[in-house]
């Protein structure tokens, strides 16, 4: 955009060079140029960024100097060499430089402006000189464009960047992720195709090679091991159970405590570590309020709604300074780092004699595809710097017209223009009606200017509608569709009048340049947009990852329970005997555990219960037999009666008499039964029915909705 207004500003008016050359300022003016050039030449063979970067600093120098030198030895009316290359700087400079360096470079350029024409300008023109304070507006506004434009369209690459930087963070998270997954199914695989055929063969007994059961054996041994490593043994600390003890014990230190707004629900389908987080945040706001606080009233609340997770312990107790508190564990790690881990947040509010609040927030990462277009953000400070500027020059000017009604009803019509211009939301691109509209309105306020005057303006200041034509057609160019430019310029060409003069002149060129400044912005735009969606796409991949991984090492979780690997490792080293019929049955018995454990998910409730009591059965040497139809699932709290009475019928279970549990579906019915020798009574509780028959055998079952 640069190159592109530079050039056409410089290249195309003869009488700018012919008078800068008379001036004197030559040599800075083609030094400029030669610059320029250069830059355009170092851009096209793809020359070091830092030779454009060295380059364009030199150009904005030269500008800057070549505006200042004519400034100070002409002061004349718009038209001059000296205000013109003022505009041609501030323009400049405000595209190359940053902010930081572009602001006070073009304030001081400016302010060089107003000074001269005050102190030349009142001595050579008497009293209309006022009217060239004027320039420095209009350059004011060009400075606010352009510095706006390059803010935006350098803060729409940078967010694309960001978005790109941590999609590269997180497909190689997801590779990280996919590859333990590959490694742990890779040794499910081998447990199953090693160990339990190993076992199996051994329990067979038969004509065993020594060497190759031995060989075999090792190798068993190491699969079943490797997967005891990977799956570590759960947390005996159900997050619900730890905040139901919390609350008994606060219940015991505070007379009051109100729990009715925990939500039981409100953390189903959140993650496992958020979950945790949250439910040992406030376990520790509960603990600390009943151990510390002194309190009477305790009220807890956790629920959930459209944005996200929130929860919250209030307490009147005694409270403390929080600006004094020492980082201790409780308020720090527990609640404020716990949650800050998760991607949540964690506040604790207080002071003396005033209790103490604190309150847990999460929300899932926003997905959201519509994005604010960078585009958009410059429309407001062209459509004001330019407006503001014919305004100004309006109210400098309106004496001087023959109809001064006109003048001021052409300012109105280009305030509706403007505002149809105006981007509605920050979304996506101007739609193409209101581009068009805008093209069809925008020669109106021109117009209604030019027939404010029988003839020529007295003043060129009073010809303030071709700027703000200007500056409402660099607005949709910046922020409509890639062929918004097109009518755009057409419209421009027509309405000036001399189509081909006028093709040379830099307001053709602050089009053209908003057309290549809203084509970078929307390839910035584009590549963000696509960057999320990859982002949304790989967040749930590593996330059904993560999740095939904790369910595998769920199931194994309790393969420590196991005496395999024990087993295998002492028939590989020649300590057990394989033929041995003892080691046969231990064997036979190892291959029935894991392979029942294989069948078992974890995260189904039944399938729970029977991990549970396929553990606590294996401890008494009792044989438990599971039979569960795949069609059948039950909440936690249904099949909570019966899970205590089928533990507590394992423990009172004959052993080495086997257990069956079975569960179907009879009618619309689940029917959930264990049956067995029980060595005493188990008694019947909350809808659980126990018979015994004849032989001995006990019947548990439970039929459920």
């Amino acid at each position: 955009m640069a190159l592109v207004w530079q050039g056409a500003w410089m290249l195309t008016d003869p009488g700018l060079r012919t008078e800068v050359t008379k001036l004197g300022a030559g040599g800075l003016f083609y030094g400029a140029l030669a610059v320029w050039a250069a830059i355009s030449i170092s851009i096209a063979v793809k020359a070091p960024r830092s030779l454009v970067y060295f380059l364009g600093r030199i150009d904005v120098a030269l500008l800057v100097l070549c505006a200042t030198f004519l400034l100070v030895v002409e002061v004349n009316e718009k038209s001059s060499a000296g205000l013109s290359m003022t505009l041609l700087a501030v323009g400049v400079t405000g595209l190359l430089l940053p902010a930081r360096a572009s602001l006070p470079i073009s304030a001081t350029l400016i302010l060089t402006e107003v000074v001269l024409l005050f102190v030349h300008g009142f001595a050579r023109q008497g009293n209309d000189s006022w009217l060239t304070i004027l320039s420095p507006v209009y350059a004011s506004a060009v400075a606010v464009a352009v510095i706006a434009g390059r803010f935006y369209s350098l803060a729409a690459a940078k967010r694309s960047d960001e978005v790109t930087e941590d999609l590269v963070a997180l497909e190689a998270r997801t590779r990280g992720i996919r590859a333990v997954e590959g490694e742990l199914l890779a040794r499910e695989r081998l447990l199953h195709e090693t160990a339990l055929n190993t076992l199996t063969a051994i329990a067979r007994g038969g004509n065993l090679n020594r060497e190759s059961v031995e060989r075999r054996c090792e190798e068993s041994a190491l699969a079943v091991e490797s997967m005891t490593q990977a799956s570590p043994p759960p947390s005996t600390l159900d997050t619900r159970i730890e905040l139901s003890s919390a609350i008994l014990v606060a219940r015991y230190a505070v007379s009051r405590v109100d729990v009715s707004a925990v939500e039981a629900t409100a953390l189903d389908d959140v993650p496992y570590d958020v979950a945790s987080s949250i439910i040992g945040a406030m376990r520790e706001g509960l603990l600390n309020a009943a151990r510390h606080s002194g309190a009477t009233s305790l009220v807890a609340s956790l629920h959930r709604n459209e944005i996200g997770i929130h929860a919250s312990v209030i307490d009147d107790g005694t409270g403390f300074d929080v600006s004094e508190r020492q980082r201790g564990f409780g308020i720090t790690a527990a609640i404020e780092d716990s949650l800050e881990l998760v991607g949540g947040s964690g506040r604790v509010t207080s002071s003396p004699g005033n209790g103490t609040c604190i309150e847990l927030s999460w929300a899932p990462p926003d997905q959201k595809l519509e994005l604010p277009s960078g585009a958009n953000g410059v429309a407001v400070p062209i459509l004001t710097g330019f407006l503001t500027f014919a305004g100004i020059s309006l109210v400098a000017t309106v004496t001087s017209a023959d109809r001064p009604g006109l003048d001021v009803l052409a300012y109105v019509v280009a305030l509706g223009v403007a505002t149809l211009a105006l981007p509605l939301g920050r979304v996506s691109a101007l739609p193409a009606w209101r581009v068009l509209a805008v093209c069809a309105t925008v020669p109106l306020p021109y117009l209604l200017q030019q027939a404010a005057f029988d003839g020529p303006a007295s003043s060129s200041w009073a010809d303030w509608s071709a700027e703000a034509m200007v500056g409402i057609l660099l607005t949709i160019a910046c922020t409509g569709p890639w062929w918004t430019w097109i009518p755009a310029l057409i419209v421009w060409l027509g309405t000036m009048g001399d189509p081909l003069g006028e093709l040379l002149q830099p307001g053709t060129a602050v089009i053209v340049g908003g057309a290549l400044f809203a084509r970078s912005v929307r390839r910035s735009h584009r590549s963000h947009v696509a960057a999320i969606e990859k982002r949304v796409s790989e967040e749930a991949s590593a996330s059904a990852a993560a999740e095939a991984i904790r369910r595998i090492q769920h199931r194994y979780s309790r393969l420590s329970a196991s005496g395999a690997a024990t087993l295998l490792r002492e028939i590989a080293d020649g300590t057990l005997d394989p033929a041995n019929a003892y080691v046969q049955d231990r064997c036979l018995d190892e291959e029935r555990f894991l392979r029942s454990l294989m069948r078992l998910d974890p995260d189904r409730t039944l399938d729970d219960l029977a991990s549970l009591m396929l553990l606590q059965a294996r401890r008494r040497g009792v044989p438990l037999e599971i039979d569960l139809a795949a069609d059948v699932e039950l909440n936690a709290s249904q099949l909570e009666p019966m899970r205590v009475a089928c533990l507590a019928a394992v423990d009172i279970a004959v052993v080495g008499e086997p257990l069956r549990l079975s569960a179907r579906r009879e009618g619309g019915v689940v029917m959930v039964r264990l049956v067995g020798a029980l060595d005493g009574v188990l008694p019947e509780a909350n809808g659980v029915i126990v018979e015994r028959d004849v032989q001995g055998a006990t019947l548990v079952e439970v039929g459920l909705d």
